[in-house]
């Protein structure tokens, strides 16, 4: 497990000179997205009944309620998992952490728990962070968790972040948990999230389609491809960097106190749990972009990011040039400085910008929906590999295909 780095003060004069805003403390992106992004922008303008429909179903679909009786269940077993672990140290704290409550969530979240103790034998000593005894420790959980009567299939995984992993069944759901132990790079990085998530609720809106539509078409795949939390710093930097005026500020610059990694870790359960409010951020200038134009824009904005020469500074909200040229995509870990995206070669950069374009292309015709988007299905010109293809059809002056899936190379 690797340790948890409080982050260094920014300086804002410094970042200002540099090119950022005097307000947000964020830098925008390259000219060229911008210019690609207004061609992108005049093609919805055109298509004015496409886009309406596209942004109706999406805004249906991004609000959709979380089932309620889900959230019940989850704060129950939080409940039972942290009496079982404080039977083992009374001083720890059970954390809720991840996709469940960082403002992201959809009902097919798994709930992440972190138990947390501070114990001298824990002491941060090196990388390895005192795995041998987080190990014992998660086993003695394990053996306690698997006795419960609700839960089922409970084992300890001896991962790179060590975790006991089980399901437990509660009011006739089956609800999967993950628990770790002192993992404070997921507990902060969730502080971070639902901070964001808190100051505009495209946000979370964004990360919930992006998350069907990754899956569907194959870009979300954390063997290969992306994982979840990376196309959530995705969006973060891209509604930084990539609308104007910005819709997300530097939290980083703007609030060090909440988000620099050396809070109480009572204080960031409160903030997390919701009772503890997150300060209101005065944004000067209000974008009104809708999720339309949005989803499309980051689609833009990633198939022209210069992932030769450019990486991705979260903690200093702007792309910068590369210091390891050998990371085909550097996006940029805030709480350890590490590459989220470090599986990534040169290949799957070539994929991901193909996708993104991909899904660009059915905008320069009047057929383009978001039943299509949101499954994985592009319309595009001919010329791919007969092997992808689904279904063909002409409408004047082009032809198309439809795509199983958006993986898949064009020519």
């Amino acid at each position: 497990m690797t340790q948890l780095l409080p982050l260094r003060r920014i300086d804002r004069d410094q970042l200002i000179n540099e090119g950022a805003d005097e307000h947000l403390f964020i830098t925008p992106g390259a000219k060229k997205y911008f210019i690609c992004y207004n061609a992108v922008n005049a093609s919805l303008r055109r298509n004015s009944q496409s886009t309406s429909t596209f942004e109706m179903e999406a805004q249906m679909f991004a609000s959709a309620p979380i089932d309620r009786a889900i959230v019940i269940a989850k704060q129950k077993i939080a409940k039972v998992i942290e009496k079982v672990l404080q039977s083992i140290d009374s001083t720890s704290i059970t954390i809720c952490y991840g996709s469940s409550v960082n403002g992201c969530s959809d009902n097919t979240s798994d709930l992440d728990l972190c138990w947390y103790l501070k114990k001298s034998q824990l002491a941060i000593r090196d990388r390895n962070f005192g795995r041998e005894e987080i190990k014992t420790l998660l086993q003695t959980a394990h053996t306690k968790i698997k006795r419960l009567h609700p839960v089922d299939s409970c084992v300890f995984i001896n991962a790179f972040v060590p975790i006991v992993k089980f399901c437990f069944v509660i009011n006739g759901l089956r609800i999967d948990v993950d628990l770790s132990l002192n993992n404070m790079i997921g507990v902060f990085n969730t502080l971070l999230l639902k901070f964001y998530a808190s100051i505009d609720k495209r946000f979370g809106q964004l990360a919930r389609i992006l998350k069907r539509w990754g899956i569907n078409c194959g870009v979300i795949n954390s063997m290969t491809m992306l994982n979840t939390y990376s196309v959530r710093l995705m969006i973060i930097h891209f509604l930084q960097c990539g609308t104007y005026p910005a819709i997300l500020p530097n939290l980083n610059a703007l609030y060090p106190h909440i988000v620099n990694g050396r809070l109480q870790v009572s204080i960031v359960k409160k903030y997390i749990e919701g009772s503890l409010r997150f300060p209101k951020v005065p944004m000067r200038r209000v974008n009104k972009l809708s999720l339309t134009r949005l989803i499309f824009g980051f689609m833009a904005y990633w198939e022209c990011f210069d992932y030769e020469n450019y990486c991705v500074s979260l903690m200093m909200a702007r792309r910068q040039l590369k210091l390891h040229s050998e990371m085909s995509f550097f996006l940029e870990e805030v709480y350890n400085g590490e590459n989220v995206a470090r599986n990534i070669n040169g290949q799957i950069v070539t994929i991901l910008r193909n996708v993104f374009s991909r899904f660009l292309f059915p905008l320069f015709s009047s057929d383009y929906s978001f039943d299509n988007f949101i499954n994985g299905r592009v319309l595009m010109f001919n010329g791919i590999p007969s092997h992808a293809k689904s279904v063909s059809y002409a409408t004047p002056g082009y032809s198309y295909t439809v795509y199983n899936n958006g993986i898949g190379y064009y020519r």
